[in-house]
């Protein structure tokens, strides 16, 4: 049987990266230093989570961005690039 599936929306890579980027260095992993003082109660991050280093890439619409560039499920990240 197959399932309908409704995407809403358009694809914005200036909004998401924005979002990415401001998520990111609010988020305690931007901080240097062992583990994460995470304030939230159970914390979905250990403090075993190591800490993010290089590049950060987001991308929202993943349907719509292969569909537009029509790309097989086996294409890479700089295939979209």
């Amino acid at each position: 049987s197959r399932v309908g599936l409704e995407l809403i929306g358009e694809p914005n890579w200036e909004e998401c990266e924005a979002l990415a980027k401001s998520t990111i260095n609010a988020s305690e992993w931007s901080h240097s230093g062992a583990g994460t003082d995470c304030k939230q109660h159970p914390c979905a991050i250990s403090d075993q989570q190591q800490q993010s280093q290089g590049q950060f890439y987001a991308m929202s619409g993943f349907f719509v961005v292969f569909k537009f560039f029509n790309l097989s499920v086996a294409a890479s990240f700089n295939d979209v690039l």
